[in-house]
C-alpha cells in the first residue's frame, strides 16, 4: 500500500484479497491495524508470502515495514500502481495510456510526480507526458498551506514580483511571502508535477482556502464551486502543450495568467472555477489522445485521487469518448491511494 488511505492486498494465483480501508499510517492506531491486517489476510487466504511489493518512496511507513519482513522486495512506482489498479478493476492487462493525477508520488528520477501520462500494462510503464513541474516551497508545508503553491506557480508563470503581490493578498505578511518566493525561485525546493497541487494553487488564488485542515480540502471546495453552474455555460482557460525532452508537457502558465486577469476583472469565482476544470480537462484529453494515437493505443485509464473529482472526470472522459477512445475509470477499486495495494500486487504478480 501507500502512506495515506492505506490498504493491504494479498495475491495468490488469480485471487486477490484486499483489506478494509486502514487509513493514514502516520497515526499509531492505523499503523497497528495495518500490521494486523497483513497477518490476518495472509492467514485467511492461506498465503505464505514469497515477495512483498511496496511503494518506490523509501520513507513511506509501508515501505519501511516491507523492508523488515525479510522477504524479496519489489518497489513499484506509485503512478504505475494507480494505472494497474484500474486495469485490475476491469479485468484487463493493457497496454493503455494511463492518466494518473494525484497529490504526489516519488518518481524514479527523484522528483515528486503527480500529473502523469504513462504507457503502461501490468508489467511495466513508460512516462510519455506530464504536467509542467513547479517548486513545492517548504515541502509538506506547501501541502498544508495552498497559498504557497499559488505563490510558487505564479512565480514560475508570471515572475517573482507578481508572486509577491499575490502572496501578500492571500496571507498579508510580506516577509513570509518573500521567503516563500525565494524558496520557489531559488532552487531550494522539491520539484513536483502534481495535478493535486495545481488544484490547491487555483483554490488559493480564488480566495477559497489559503490553508487547509484536512487533505484535499482546497480541491474539494474548488470542485464544489465549479459545480454550482452547468457545464454548457462554462468557458475554458487554455494550457500550453509542448514537447520537452521527449515528453508532452501540459503547462498551466497561460491558464494561471488568465485566472488572475479574470479575478482582477471581477469575474465570479464560480465561473473561474468552472473554466479551470474545463480547460484542464480539455487539455488533458487532447494530450492523452495525441499520445494514444502515437503509440497505437485505443484505451485510456483515468486514475489517481484527482479523478475523484466528478466534474474533471466528466470533461476528460467525455472528450476522450468523442475522440473514439475507450475510457476506463474506477468502480470497485478506489482511484485514490486506497487502490495502490491492488496495483502493487498486480505488478508483482506480472513480474
Amino acid at each position: 500500500g501507500a502512506e495515506l488511505k492505506s490498504t493491504v492486498a494479498v495475491a495468490r494465483g488469480r485471487t486477490l484479497t484486499v483489506s478494509h480501508h486502514i487509513g493514514d499510517l502516520e497515526h499509531l492506531a492505523a499503523h497497528q491495524s495495518f500490521v494486523q491486517a497483513i497477518e490476518h489476510l495472509c492467514h485467511l487466504a492461506g498465503v505464505r508470502p514469497e515477495v512483498v511489493a511496496h511503494d518506490l518512496h523509501p520513507e513511506y511507513l509501508s515501505s519501511k515495514l516491507a523492508t523488515e519482513l525479510d522477504l524479496p522486495l519489489l518497489a513499484v512506482q506509485h503512478h504505475h500502481a494507480h494505472v494497474a489498479s484500474c486495469l485490475v478493476d476491469h479485468g484487463r492487462s493493457g497496454p493503455v495510456l494511463g492518466v494518473a493525477f494525484d497529490g504526489t508520488g516519488l518518481g524514479p528520477d527523484g522528483t515528486l510526480w503527480g500529473g502523469e501520462l504513462l504507457v503502461a500494462d501490468l508489467d511495466s510503464y513508460r512516462r510519455v507526458g506530464h504536467v509542467a513541474p513547479a517548486p513545492l516551497p517548504g515541502g509538506v508545508a506547501a501541502i498544508k498551506e495552498p497559498w504557497r503553491m499559488a505563490v510558487s506557480w505564479t512565480a514560475v508563470a508570471l515572475g517573482p514580483a507578481v508572486a509577491q503581490g499575490v502572496g501578500e493578498q492571500l496571507v498579508g505578511d510580506p516577509a513570509l511571502v518573500a521567503a516563500v518566493v525565494d524558496l520557489a525561485v531559488g532552487g531550494r525546493s522539491p520539484i513536483t508535477t502534481s495535478a493535486g497541487r495545481l488544484f490547491d494553487a487555483v483554490a488559493a488564488l480564488l480566495g477559497l482556502r489559503p490553508r487547509v485542515t484536512y487533505e484535499a480540502q482546497a480541491a474539494i471546495e474548488l470542485e464544489a464551486l465549479a459545480r454550482t453552474g452547468p457545464r454548457c455555460e462554462a468557458g475554458a482557460y487554455q494550457l500550453e502543450q509542448r514537447w520537452e525532452d521527449g515528453f508532452l508537457v501540459l503547462d498551466p502558465a497561460p491558464l494561471l495568467g488568465a485566472i488572475l486577469a479574470e479575478r482582477g476583472a471581477g469575474t465570479p469565482v464560480a465561473d473561474i472555477a468552472a473554466g479551470f476544470h474545463e480547460g484542464l480537462g480539455a487539455a488533458t484529453a487532447d494530450a492523452a489522445t495525441t499520445l494514444a494515437a502515437r503509440d497505437g493505443l485505443s484505451c485510456v485509464v483515468l486514475t489517481g485521487g484527482v479523478f475523484q473529482n466528478t466534474r474533471l472526470t466528466a470533461v476528460v472522459a467525455g472528450a476522450l469518448a468523442e475522440a473514439g477512445l475507450e475510457v476506463l475509470t474506477h468502480h470497485r477499486v478506489p482511484c485514490n491511494d486506497g487502490g495502490i495495494s491492488v496495483g502493487q500486487a498486480a505488478v508483482a504478480s506480472g513480474c
